[in-house]
């Protein structure tokens, strides 16, 4: 039977044109994103200090899970008292897109600091709440961060903010 060979032969020849067009590059560069991110971020998850951050995406496109370290702190000078200490920062959140092109996003998640000063040493965990501007997929990144902060006595609740700013490689 002649048929068969030629409709294998046909089928072959759109798998193989299919699996080319594949390996080409997207026209559409918003539909992925890098997949590593650095940031300086200034209080936020440092509480009043500067922290230099990485952060690795696991999603191709943008948005979804992302994890991130860093490390920084901050010298204080106050009525004679002077000090450093020292912040790291460890967190995990999800970037959820608002935006149709992929510039905008609000971040859910969670994280914990360690901070650690002449007087000692302690750590924090805490949700994170934000917002994620990207200005391209491989380009500068801005967050504001909203971080629910649990006062010294223990009674009250208090929203803490913080700004970065960085770049998606």
């Amino acid at each position: 039977m002649q048929p068969r060979p030629l409709l294998i032969a046909a089928f072959l020849l759109v798998a193989a044109t299919g699996r080319a067009q594949d390996s080409l590059p997207s026209r559409d560069t918003t539909a992925r994103q890098a997949m590593n991110g650095w940031y300086v971020q200034i209080a936020g998850e440092s509480t009043i200090g500067i922290t230099f951050n990485y952060e690795r995406y696991f999603s191709r496109k943008p948005g979804g899970l992302s994890i991130h370290a860093g490390i920084g702190g901050i010298y204080l000078s106050i009525n004679d008292n002077s000090g450093g200490f020292l912040a790291i920062p460890l967190g995990v959140s999800y970037n959820i897109p608002t935006s149709h092109k992929y510039h905008s996003f609000i971040e859910i998640g969670g994280g914990y600091t360690y901070l650690s000063s002449g007087g000692g040493s302690y750590g924090a965990y805490y949700p994170v709440l934000g917002w994620r501007f990207l200005a391209k997929p491989k380009g500068l990144q801005i967050r504001a961060t909203c971080i629910p902060v649990m006062n010294i006595d223990g009674t009250k609740l208090s929203p803490w903010f913080g700004f970065s700013i960085g770049k998606k490689f």
